[in-house]
C-alpha cells in the first residue's frame, strides 16, 4: 500500500495490509510489525464480507442499499485509518528520508468506491424498473 525506501542506505519500510515489513541490508533479519496495522486487513475483509452477502440479497433492495452505505461509511473509514497510519509512519520511519509513495493497493480503495457508486446506481436503476412494471399492472 505505501513504501519508504532510503536509497543511499537501502534500508526502508513497506506497508502491506496486514503489516509493516522493515527493508535492510540482505545479511539482516528485521522483525515485522503486526498491529495496528493488521486492522487495516481485518476491515477489508469485513468490508468484502458486507459487499459478498449484499450481492446475494437481490429479494430485499432496500437491505442492499443499506448495506450499501454501511460499507461506504466503513470504506472510508478504513482510508481515514490508512491515512492516519501512513501520516504517523511518515514522521516516525527514517525521519532524514522525504515522504514514502504509495502503491498499487492504495488505489484500490477508489476503485472499491467507484464500484459502490455503480452498485448503488444500478440498485436504485433496478428498483426503478420493477416499480414501473408494477404499476402497468
Amino acid at each position: 500500500i505505501w513504501a519508504k525506501i532510503d536509497p543511499a542506505s537501502a534500508q526502508g519500510y513497506v506497508l502491506y495490509a496486514w503489516y509493516l515489513q522493515p527493508l535492510g541490508p540482505a545479511n539482516t533479519s528485521l522483525p515485522v510489525v503486526y498491529m495496528p496495522f493488521a486492522l487495516i486487513g481485518i476491515l477489508v475483509t469485513v468490508s468484502l464480507g458486507i459487499a459478498a452477502y449484499q450481492t446475494f440479497r437481490y429479494d430485499d433492495r432496500q437491505l442492499q442499499l443499506r448495506l450499501l452505505a454501511f460499507n461506504v461509511i466503513l470504506l472510508l473509514g478504513i482510508a481515514g485509518l490508512l491515512m492516519y497510519l501512513i501520516t504517523l509512519q511518515e514522521r516516525q520511519i527514517l525521519p532524514g528520508v522525504p515522504g514514502g509513495q504509495q502503491q498499487f493497493g492504495f488505489l484500490l480503495f477508489v476503485v472499491a468506491g467507484i464500484c459502490n457508486l455503480l452498485a448503488e446506481y444500478f440498485i436504485r436503476k433496478d428498483e426503478k424498473l420493477v416499480s414501473d412494471s408494477e404499476r402497468m399492472r
